[in-house]
């Protein structure tokens, strides 16, 4: 794993690179300009030595001395600088040189043809063993005082050829050109020990400081507060972490009040589910009384007789009580879950069975559509008590008619099942559908409004979830979520 790189250091590193880069550019800039006037003035030597060799020449050949002579004037030319001094023919011969055996040998083709271009002086620089000559040509014409020993048949008279290698010169350029690059690292290294000290006294101690306020903050200290002090960022900084940090200790005690008002409502409403499971039960025996009697006399009574009608109408009521009791006793107590591998399909297919009858009669059409699905481990009875609320529920919402189609698929990514219920009844509102689930919630659903609240509970038994969504124009979507390992 790679671990990041601090600012402390990114800070230092970024400078350092900056001062390298820009300082290395200008010096190389410098270089440049430095090298060019270099080069311009060992030009300006070796066109003024070559004057000086030819001036020296023609005096020596006015004043009509042996070739002798004119040979140990070459040889005192020769110093450590001065590669070689040559005179030769305008056909390329040597006639004279500071080298041994080059007299009678023909001259370098260069050489030849910068005399041929008859640029008089001519300035050339070339490479001899690998190390850089700088060669001036200087062309002797046959002028008058010469044409009274050789004759005015030529015009030339001689080509005196200078080689000069600024070897001293060089290596002080290279001497400097070390002593500039060592300067120059020593100052990025002194520079970056200077920005390392101001960054750690002006950056790293407050970041630290700041981050270990922080991480105290985040271990729980709500009261830790982080100081305000240092640079404009770092007090910013300290100002929002200290703001938000007011914020969350407020709301903090908010959710201890609630939690502790929910705690409290939670025990009233745990008490109240006892007593109402009490009571439930208590009215359940009677009621199984009265409906018995009832249906004894029921008995004695005449079809036609009107008492009939009201006897049958009461003991209707006394069978919708009857579930409105059971279900509170199942919302306060709820039933222990037997789960056994099952097929959804099958439950589905039940839970449709049995109101299919009842929403035909109301206009609607209930369909299935089964996907591929895996066995899973549920309640069956309680699966099917669920799937059929949610359609009764929607079937209470479709007086119009309409059509609800329930389909189920397996999500092999998260192993989960679905079933999906969708109708084409009109959209919830977002109030209904906050509410949907909470006991004593209904809007056309006829009953004690327990019945999706029940639901909920079975599912989340199952460790699933149940939700609702709406489409405007669409109608209503019911998604139950079963996972199959718990």
């Amino acid at each position: 794993m790679n671990h990041p790189v601090s600012l402390y250091r990114r800070h230092i590193l970024s400078i350092v690179a900056v001062f390298l880069v820009v300082s290395g550019f200008f010096s190389w800039l410098n270089y440049g300009v430095t090298q060019r006037h270099i080069d311009d003035a060992k030009k300006e030597r070796v066109a003024l030595l070559a004057e000086v060799v030819t001036n020296g020449l023609k005096s020596i050949m006015l004043e009509g001395r042996p070739r002798e002579e004119f040979q140990r004037f070459l040889d005192g030319l020769a110093a450590e600088d001065i590669r070689a001094v040559r005179v030769f023919s305008d056909s390329g011969i040597v006639l004279s040189s500071t080298i041994p055996g080059e007299v009678g040998q023909k001259v370098d083709d260069q050489h030849l043809k910068v005399f041929r271009a008859r640029k008089n002086p001519s300035l050339f620089v070339h490479t001899s063993q690998g190390r850089k000559v700088y060669s001036s040509i200087m062309i002797m014409g046959n002028d008058w005082p010469c044409q009274r020993c050789h004759g005015a048949g030529d015009e030339v008279r001689a080509i005196v050829d200078l080689e000069v290698m600024h070897g001293k010169e060089e290596s002080l350029v290279t001497g400097a050109i070390v002593r500039t690059l060592a300067a120059w690292l020593i100052s990025a290294g002194l520079l970056s020990l200077a920005l390392a000290i101001i960054a750690r006294r002006q950056i790293k101690k407050p970041l630290e400081k700041v981050i270990a306020e922080i991480n105290s903050i985040a271990e729980g200290d709500a009261t830790a507060r982080i100081s305000a002090s240092g640079a404009e960022e770092l007090t910013a900084i300290a100002l929002g972490v200290n703001r938000i940090t007011s914020e969350l200790e407020k709301a903090r005690d908010a959710v201890q009040r609630y939690e502790s008002t929910e705690t409290s409502q939670l025990e009233k409403m745990a008490s109240i589910g006892e007593v109402a499971a009490t009571v439930a039960h208590e009215i359940k025996n009677p009621l199984a009384g009265i409906s018995g009697a009832l249906q004894v006399m029921a008995e004695d009574i005449p079809e036609d007789s009107p008492r009939k009608e009201i006897c049958n109408e009461i003991l209707s009521e006394i069978d919708r009580l009857d579930r409105c009791v059971k279900e509170l006793i199942i919302f306060a107590r709820p039933q222990e879950m037997n789960p056994v591998p099952s097929d959804l399909n099958r439950i589905v297919a039940r839970a449709v069975a049995g109101v299919k009858e009842t929403a035909s009669s109301m206009g609607i059409e209930v369909t299935e559509l089964p996907g591929t699905l895996p066995e899973i481990s549920v309640d069956p009875d309680q699966i099917e008590k669920v799937l059929r609320d949610v359609l009764l529920y929607q079937m209470q919402l479709m007086s119009d008619g309409g059509t609800i189609t329930l389909s189920t698929m397996h999500d092999r990514e998260k192993d989960e099942i679905r079933i999906m219920s969708a109708d084409t009844a009109r959209a919830l509102t977002y109030e209904n559908i906050r509410n949907i689930f909470k006991p004593s919630f209904s809007t056309k659903y006829t009953g004690s409004g327990l019945g999706l609240a029940v639901s909920r509970n079975i599912v989340e038994s199952h460790s699933g979830r149940i939700r609702v969504e709406s489409e405007p124009g669409i109608g209503n979507f019911f998604h139950i979520i079963i996972p199959r390992k718990r």
